[in-house]
């Protein structure tokens, strides 16, 4: 339901476990999913993290097998938004009820057409990171996604298919969150 409705608005995956592997590093366990990873949505709703283009080859947070050839970017800059609740945008499906204090009260839901839906509650607020502009990123993916599949397969051992290799330009994280799909 929330990547029919939220995906082609341009607001990512829902990570059902977005906590991340306890195999990837202590520093990138400590930080999460960040702007610049690049990794594989798994089938239990993990994100797979394999690198990141922003960083150096030899930062902590990389891993020590990576590429020979790997290529970072500069980080371009990036915007960081505090965020009490997601507004959708004009010609969204989705509504947003402003809740204070939810976890102190009885909440219910009703679902107006019936067959499905979802709820997001986040009664710590959250943070935005998001890419000010992916341009600049089309023509360093285009360059380097052949090694970076190479890399996923042979060095990694991952059966993809083509299409399954995403790199994250935002992220929305929240310390307390609870979902609910129906």
């Amino acid at each position: 339901v929330y990547i029919e409705h939220m995906f082609p608005l341009k607001h990512g995956f829902p990570l059902w476990f977005p906590e991340p592997d306890s195999s990837c590093s202590v520093e990138y366990c400590c930080k999460g999913v960040l702007v610049g990873d690049v990794g594989v949505i798994t089938s239990d709703g993990g994100f797979d993290f394999l690198f990141n283009i922003w960083l150096e080859a030899q930062d902590p947070i990389n891993p020590d097998d990576l590429l020979e050839d790997f290529n970072s970017l500069p980080c371009p800059v990036q915007r960081i938004i505090p965020q009490a609740a997601f507004v959708p945008g004009p010609n969204s499906k989705v509504s947003v009820l402003y809740l204070h204090n939810c976890l102190s009260r009885d909440i219910s839901f009703i679902c107006k057409d019936g067959h499905k839906g979802a709820i997001l509650l986040m009664p710590d607020g959250a943070y935005k990171e998001d890419l000010r502009n992916e341009m600049h990123l089309k023509e360093f993916i285009a360059k380097n996604v052949f090694s970076w599949y190479r890399y996923a397969r042979i060095t990694c051992g991952l059966n993809l298919d083509r299409h399954s290799l995403y790199v994250v330009t935002g992220n929305t994280k929240s310390k307390t969150w609870g979902i609910v799909t129906f």
